[in-house]
Formats: C-alpha cells, structure tokens, sequence
C-alpha cells in the first residue's frame, strides 16, 4: 500500500454526498489500487455498504462529536481500516477542544490519551498554523508532544503492541483512569504526570502491577453514590429519598458549585429553558418516576474522587401511558457525564467509584443500581 493518502471528500451532508463519496471510493479504487483512501466522516455505512457497490475507506477522519464507536470498530476489525480523529472550534464543552485559548491545556495532552481509548490512530486537523504560529511550535504543539510521548509510554507498557478494536490491552485500565471517552478525561495535571512516572516504572520493571492515575483525597471519601435526576424541589419528595435500601441525592439543573461539589457543565448551562422535569406515575418506582431532560451536550462534573460510572436502560413501560409531560425519546440520544478525574456515561444512572475496567484487571466495584433517565439530544 502506498504511503500516499488521498483525501477524496469533506464531510458528506446527505444521502446524495453519501452516493458521491461511494462512486469516488470506487473509480479512485480502480484507478489507483495501492494509494490509500481517506474522507473526511465517521465510518457510515451509508457510504461503505451500499447496494449499488461497497465501498470502504483506509482512513475515515470522524468529527468528535458525530463518531460512533461500535460501527467503527466492525470496519477496524472486519476490514483493517483506520479512525482518525478530529475537532472543530465550536465544539462545546464537555468535548475536548485543543485549538481554543480559553480550554485547558490538557485539551491537547489528553489527545493521544483518547485516541487509545477508542482505538484511533491519528488526530487531524485542518490548519497546522494553529500549533505552530509563524512555522514555529506553539504551546499547543508542546501540549501534543508531551501526549504523543505518553502514547509511546502506553506502547511501552503495552508489551509494544498497538491497541486493537475491541480487545483487552494489558494497559487499559491506566487510560481508563484518565480518559474515558471523547468527552470525558481527566482535568488533574499532578494526576496525570505520577501517572506517566509510574508507567515508567512499570517498564523498566521496578514496579509489577499495572499503575492507575489516583485521585487527590477529597472530603468525599471513595464509594458508592447513588443519583436522581428530577426537580429537587418536586416529586420524588421523600427526604432522604430511599430506594432499595439506597440513599439518593438529588440532582437538577444546576452549573457545578464548588462548595456543593457537584454540578453541570457545558455550553448551555445559564440557559434553564433547554431542560426539563417531569414525573410519570407509571414507573415501577420513584426512582423510574422521574427524569430530567436536557437538549444540549452537558456533562456531570465532581471534584476528583468518586466516578460517576452510568449503566444505559429505558423503562418503555414507565412512560408507555404518560399523557402529560413526556420525556423525548429519540432513538440516538445520549449524554455523556464526566468527572475532573473520568468517567463514562449513557443515559440512565448510577454512581460508583471508579470506570468500568477489563473483566482480567482487578478493580474497585462499581454499582449497577439504576435511577431515573437523563437525555441529551
């Protein structure tokens, strides 16, 4: 396969860009066999699978926030195609954003970081100059150095294997303390460098046991925690709201509080008209009664400490006779919540102390109680 890449289409909108990028994929297949192909888009089977001739590109260049994982990894798998990543200046917060001045310099660093976790291999991105003003490297551009050299760290690690799609690398449980998704990763720089230390240390062999990035102790000892999202001053209006034998806190739409240690981040917090309460008396409990709905991408954030880990569930049941003040139920919606330290989340909750990791690695057990839906469109 040649070194060459050729960059066929950016960012296909409909069905018709769709037809395009399949009959480029196929003429520029039969004109040139060996250069690779690359587009700008998730892999989509609207693209690769078509019934007038399939299709796949070597390398699919997916905007953060539109990249579907399980459907990439079947084409990474079944295909040995790549998954590049990238990011646009409008991407809001929770989603990593490395070329805004405003954004945390560990938007940059934790690239690399998350690449690994979803098993991509590149980041792209369309204006160089923004790492590197005037042909020089910026502090975005040293931001990325240093990721790109904890990547060679966790190939070290790694018995100097690249992560492959769905399986179970020997280091994973150290990213998944750090980074756990696109839009969910660690906001701890002192967390994050004793990591990388310790990795090293791994690889020289002075220490035997895969390290994990720990958390500062907090107020908040590690734990259990069980969430509701509701109105905190409407129903359930039990105080403390027990269920199962398990205390919840409430939660509503609220910026994050430090003093509170809990809250919401994300480009629309100060707008209280994009979420909304309600209660369902059909649900099997008080905790499936009810819900909170939010139509923007949000995330969850806590002091470092305690994940928030979220097992997915809708009770079809619960709202199949609500007449009043139903919740959305669009069939991709998620929402993904996040601590300063990581987490993963889809729609409906529970909160525990640290991610999920791979059934062979030790780890602190995680709860899979279930509370009320949170959505996000």
């Amino acid at each position: 396969m040649s070194p060459l890449i050729d960059s066929v289409q950016n960012e296909p909108q409909n069905e018709d860009d769709y037809a395009l990028a399949a009959q480029l994929c196929r003429l520029s297949r039969t004109a040139a066999p060996h250069l690779r192909l690359a587009i700008s888009e998730e892999p989509k089977p609207e693209i690769a699978e078509r019934s007038d001739g399939a299709c796949g590109y070597d390398i699919w260049i997916a905007h953060v926030r539109a990249y579907q994982q399980d459907y990439a990894w079947k084409r990474q798998r079944e295909n040995h195609e790549s998954v590049w990543i990238y990011s646009l200046d409008q991407d809001p917060d929770p989603y990593r954003n490395p070329t805004r001045v405003d954004r945390s310099g560990l938007h940059a660093r934790i690239i690399p970081w998350v690449a690994w976790r979803i098993r991509a291999s590149r980041f792209g991105y369309y204006d160089v100059d923004r790492f590197f003003p005037s042909g020089h490297p910026g502090l975005r551009a040293e931001l990325l150095r240093e990721g790109f050299e904890d990547y060679e760290y966790l190939w070290l690690a790694n018995g100097r294997r690249s992560p492959a799609p769905g399986a179970l690398e020997a280091v994973d449980p150290a990213v998944a303390s750090v980074a756990t998704g696109l839009s969910s990763f660690t906001k701890d720089t002192s967390a994050l460098t004793k990591l990388r230390i310790e990795l090293g240390r791994f690889i020289e062999g002075s220490r035997t046991t895969m390290p994990v990035a720990e958390a500062p102790s907090s107020e908040r000892p590690r734990g259990s925690y069980y969430l509701n999202f509701q109105d905190p001053k409407g129903k359930p209006t039990a105080d403390p709201l027990i269920v199962s034998g398990h205390t919840y806190q409430k939660i509503g739409w609220e910026a994050y509080d430090a003093s509170k240690g809990y809250g919401w981040s994300g480009e629309n917090i100060k707008n209280p008209a994009i979420a909304r309460y309600g209660y369902d008396e059909a649900g099997s409990s008080e905790i499936e009664r009810s819900y909170l709905a939010i139509a923007s991408p949000s995330g969850l954030v806590v002091p470092d400490g305690p994940i928030p880990t979220i097992r997915t569930r809708w009770s079809s049941k619960a709202h199949a006779s609500s007449t009043t003040n139903p919740p959305p139920k669009p069939p991709e919606c998620s929402v993904e919540a996040r601590t300063s330290t990581s987490s993963t989340a889809r729609s409906s909750w529970s909160w525990a102390s640290a991610p999920p990791a791979p059934a062979t690695t030790p780890t602190r057990s995680c709860s899979s109680s279930t509370s009320s839906r949170l959505i996000s469109c």
